[in-house]
């Protein structure tokens, strides 16, 4: 395009680089480092438009608002003929829809989250604000006329088509967006409509609830009635889908936002906005006021610290929202900067590098960290230890008194030395027998500690690490899954193609009926035979099938044969997709879609469900479980009656970590650890001892035997006892 000599108040004036191109005209740098911009019209009747610009400059308007890109002086050609006008430079911003859609902001404003889109709807309301204060009405607020930068600053342009009265001469806004025109306008000539700040403030209203439901529109929903309702119908009907007061015959669409989500004030204003002939809608100040409200009342959602929203909300929106329609709407902080790749699988809101990041994240317990909360005790030996002790000292004293007897009364009465021998001989009997049952006592210990064992694997699983661990599993399937979605359905579509042959010449095949053939030997009876036994068409034709009908031997069956090879040599490859290809094809695509939808949703979900999971394990293994602490109390019973005896407590190693639910960065470069997050019940940390318990392996700490065979002994104890009663002698 060349451009002709463009002067500005007498001076001439460089264009530089293109920055847009709009219906009416074209935007250009100038070169002059003063940080203004051209605007040049593209269409040929140029009067109107420049008395309204020259009327806007006379008004001084450009220095009442630096939020507003308003006409600062008229651009004259070199033959003095008006083609536009210099304003300020608007760079650095974006259009609004940039901003308000997920997948579009997660590439413009990567770091946006919740709080910045109320500032920006603030910053908007402001700049509509200081239009309505020059005298000025807007008339066409749409999503592509506010500019955004990543300050959240922003900017309105395209002021030359802004209403403006200068003295007793209006200017019209001459042109609008049905999505942003007010119910009362709808289906009428703009052209020369007198616009109010009331046409405004509806505009504005749609565009701040854009922001706040992340580019829902307010009019736009599920229609109870027949047909389509589309959105510039249902704004002329006052539908307003979110309504919580009327009866419209429109809700929201699924798993979107509701009025409940937001502040009673905010709810209240759109209500307002959105009313049937409202007496008055909220004014740009107004909102502005509301916006800066809601902006100091936020929470930040505790499964997801990206997650901003309204302290009145009963829970946080957009867990919800991303739970029901599988994308992610806010970047994690740590991601928000790097490049986001957008799988091409559908779902363009969708990145399983993020959502598989948000799952890592998720910090679970392993099976040896979750310890039950058990009662301390300190038991007394039990009725069997004490039974058995009894027995052996009743053996030994009468032993020992039966052989005392025997050699005092050899000694005294040595006439009856052969009854003296057999109560000596009795004594020393009962002696040698004045055993405890060793075998015994470890037997229930061994069934207590079985017992135990198993009861503790029960109780984890009930306390739900059985859902932990299926749940992490599921979600693995499903990014294993989503991943080779792309491979697969390219396999299926090249094995598809790689069938068209067969399936062609099948089909072909079956069109030939044999009862249409001429083959020799092979008359009426003997096609109705064939046709007997399933054997109608060319393809039906295979040696084996042939043989095994009546009638049919090695000649008619290789003449049979020879008929369908005449009739194959007649095929002819399409490569033109018959109808049933193409819909072979598409049912094709129709499965990856189906299941690459399904995965979004688990995946999405997962990281809410996984961090949902471990809360409710934390909770349930806090609380004490009456059967697992009775088994432990049998077991310590049992230890306490060894120790009592003199029998060594065996060694027993600890169950088997079931292993944290992702593998390290040393096992798999696309995976991150995932620690405990919260510490073994049952002990303290010891001092470092050097020694290790055989049972759990935790470190070991200096004790004192309070009973037993050895009371006041000291040996290493479990820095973790009661929970594990492992000990090392020193």
């Amino acid at each position: 395009m060349t451009l002709p000599l463009l002067y500005v108040d007498g001076t001439l004036v460089r264009p530089g680089r293109r920055l847009g191109r709009g219906g009416e005209g074209d935007v250009f740098t100038i070169d002059d480092e003063s940080g203004r911009a051209l605007k040049l019209y593209t269409v040929p009747d140029l009067a109107e438009r420049e008395a309204k610009v020259r009327a806007m400059v006379r008004g001084g308007l450009a220095a009442k608002s630096a939020l507003v890109a308003f006409p600062i002086a008229a651009v004259l050609s070199d033959g003095g003929r008006f083609v536009g006008f210099v304003m300020r430079s608007v760079v650095g911003h974006k259009p609004l829809f940039e901003l308000y859609g997920p997948a579009a902001r997660k590439r413009q404003f990567p770091e946006a989250d919740f709080r910045f889109l109320v500032r920006v709807a603030t910053n908007v309301a402001r700049a509509i604000a200081t239009v309505h204060e020059s005298g000025c009405v807007i008339g066409d607020i749409n999503h592509s006329g506010i500019l955004v930068s990543e300050q959240a600053v922003a900017a309105l342009i395209d002021a030359d088509s802004f209403q403006f009265t200068d003295g007793g001469a209006r200017h019209a806004c001459r042109v609008g967006v049905p999505e942003y025109t007010a119910p009362e306008l709808q289906g009428s000539s703009l052209r020369d409509v007198v616009r109010t700040r009331s046409h405004d403030e509806f505009g504005l209203a749609v565009v701040i609830f854009q922001l706040l439901f992340l580019g829902r529109h307010p009019y736009a929903g599920t229609f109870a009635g027949a047909g389509d309702m589309p959105i510039q119908n249902a704004i002329g009907q006052n539908r307003f889908a979110y309504t919580r007061v009327r009866d419209v015959g429109m809700s929201p669409p699924p798993h979107a936002v509701t009025l409940d989500d937001v502040p009673a004030g905010v709810a209240a204003a759109f209500e307002a906005a959105f009313a049937p002939a409202p007496a008055r809608r909220p004014t740009a100040a107004e909102w502005a006021s509301l916006m800066q409200e809601l902006e100091r009342h936020l929470m930040r959602c505790g499964a997801k610290s990206e997650h901003l929203f309204p302290v009145s909300a009963a829970q946080c929106p957009w867990c919800r929202m991303e739970r029901g329609l599988g994308v992610t709407l806010f970047l994690p902080k740590a991601l928000a900067g790097a490049t986001v790749r957008i799988d091409d699988l559908g779902d363009r809101d969708f990145d399983i590098v993020v959502v598989w990041a948000e799952i890592q994240a998720v910090r679970a317990p392993t099976r040896d960290d979750i310890q039950p909360v058990l009662p301390t005790v300190d038991p007394d030996p039990g009725r069997e230890a004490l039974a058995a002790v009894e027995r052996r000292t009743v053996r030994m004293v009468m032993g020992a008194v039966a052989l005392a007897v025997s050699v005092a009364a050899i000694y005294l009465a040595p006439a009856l030395i052969l009854a003296w021998l057999g109560i000596g001989a009795f004594g020393i009997n009962r002696l040698l027998t004045a055993k405890i049952d060793v075998d015994a006592a470890r037997r229930r210990h061994a069934q207590a500690r079985s017992e135990w064992t198993k009861g503790l694997e029960t109780w984890r699983d009930r306390a739900g690490f059985k859902e932990l661990e299926t749940s992490v599993e599921a979600l693995r399937r499903a990014r294993a899954d989503y991943m080779s979605l792309p491979t697969r359905e390219k396999e299926s579509i090249e094995r598809h193609e790689a069938e068209r042959h067969g399936h062609q010449l099948a089909a072909h095949l079956d069109r030939q009926q044999i009862r249409h053939a001429r083959v020799d030997g092979v008359g009426t009876s003997l096609v109705t035979q064939l046709a007997s036994h399933g054997i109608e068409t060319a393809g039906h034709l295979v040696a084996n099938r042939i043989m095994n009908v009546p009638g049919f031997g090695p000649v008619k069956t290789a003449a049979l044969l020879e008929w369908r090879r005449s009739v194959e040599a007649k095929f002819r490859f399409s490569t033109f997709k018959t109808a049933a290809e193409t819909a072979e094809l598409a049912k094709i695509r129709g499965r990856f879609a189906a299941e690459a939808s399904a995965l979004r949703r688990t995946l999405s979900g997962g990281a809410t469900q996984l961090e949902t999971t471990v809360a409710m394990l934390k909770v349930r293994s806090a609380a004490a479980d009456p059967e697992l602490s009775r088994l432990h109390v049998e077991t310590r019973g049992r230890e306490a009656d060894l120790t009592f005896l003199g029998i060594p407590v065996p060694a027993i190693s600890s169950s088997p970590a079931a292993g944290t639910p992702f593998p390290s960065k040393a096992a798999s470069s696309s995976t991150a650890t995932v620690g405990p997050s919260f510490a073994p019940a049952g002990g303290v940390p010891a001092p470092s001892s050097g020694k290790t318990c055989p049972r759990c392996s935790r470190q070991m700490v200096l004790r004192t035997a309070r009973r037993g065979t050895s009371p006041g002994r000291r040996f290493w104890g479990c820095a973790a006892y009661p929970s594990c009663q492992g000990t090392r002698p020193i």
